[in-house]
């Protein structure tokens, strides 16, 4: 009669319950290992990064003692090595504030910055010429990953002034004007992102360095060692190779120090 059906029906209440309990229970077991393997990965990230910041600091003491022992033989070889002249580059940046690319320059004995690298009515692309003040000598020194940038305009070498600010003033390419770039072995790619790291700077030590734009002055800003933190990252800098004419129609060679 009714009271059977009754029965049945709370009888399949109590399976779907008990089944309902199983199906909670699973999954509270499964969430229970999905947080255990959450913190495992993030565990082993930690590692990962912990390794990567270590392997990164073991590579930074490698080349700087490749760094000193290149510039102890170039100080006390009979014949020093001469820089050699790789190609006529750019050196850009992404702005800060404004946005968009600025060229890395000269202004005398002083960086400028420019927002385009062609001379003004270059006319059609393809007889647009470079700006001299944004052409850079890009040259190569010795087995010690040591690179150097000769100012197109000025023939002066970027790097470090007596007062250890940045500079582009001497004529001659010594261990103040000796730099390093990132992934060097792929500097032959045009447009490569690199930090760009002074190798004087830091008493010997090297460091990076970030460009600090001037908000009173459209090309004016310095070059100065990145100090860390949000405002003092080390600039990414691109290296792009150009064609390009120097003024006296030279190719690049002279004062190599």
């Amino acid at each position: 009669g009714g009271g059977g059906i009754v029965s049945q029906q709370e009888l399949l209440i109590q399976q779907q319950d008990a089944e309902l309990a199983s199906l909670s229970a699973g999954l509270s077991t499964l969430k229970d290992m999905s947080l255990s393997i959450n913190s495992a990965l993030v565990s082993q990230n930690e590692t990962i990064e912990d390794m990567e910041l270590a392997t990164d600091r073991c590579e930074e003491k490698a080349r700087r003692v490749v760094r000193r022992a290149g510039r102890m033989n170039q100080r006390s070889g009979w014949a020093k090595e001469k820089a050699v002249f790789v190609g006529w580059a750019t050196i850009s940046f992404d702005d800060p504030v404004a946005g968009g690319r600025r060229y890395l320059g000269v202004m005398g004995e002083t960086l400028a910055s420019h927002d385009s690298m062609w001379r003004a009515g270059g006319g059609a692309a393809a007889d647009r010429r470079p700006k001299d003040a944004a052409v850079w000598g890009f040259y190569r020194r010795g087995r010690y990953n040591a690179v150097g940038f000769r100012a197109a305009l000025t023939d002066r070498w970027m790097g470090q002034d007596f007062w250890g600010n940045i500079a582009v003033k001497s004529y001659n390419f010594d261990s103040k004007h000796e730099w390093e770039v990132d992934q060097e072995s792929k500097m032959a790619t045009s447009g490569s992102g690199t930090r760009l790291l002074c190798s004087s700077a830091a008493w010997g030590k090297g460091a990076h360095v970030c460009w600090k734009p001037d908000d009173a002055s459209d090309v004016g800003g310095k070059m100065k060692v990145a100090e860390g933190g949000e405002e003092g990252r080390p600039t990414i800098f691109y290296l792009d190779f150009v064609d390009y004419v120097p003024i006296g129609g030279g190719d690049g060679q002279a004062n190599m120090g």
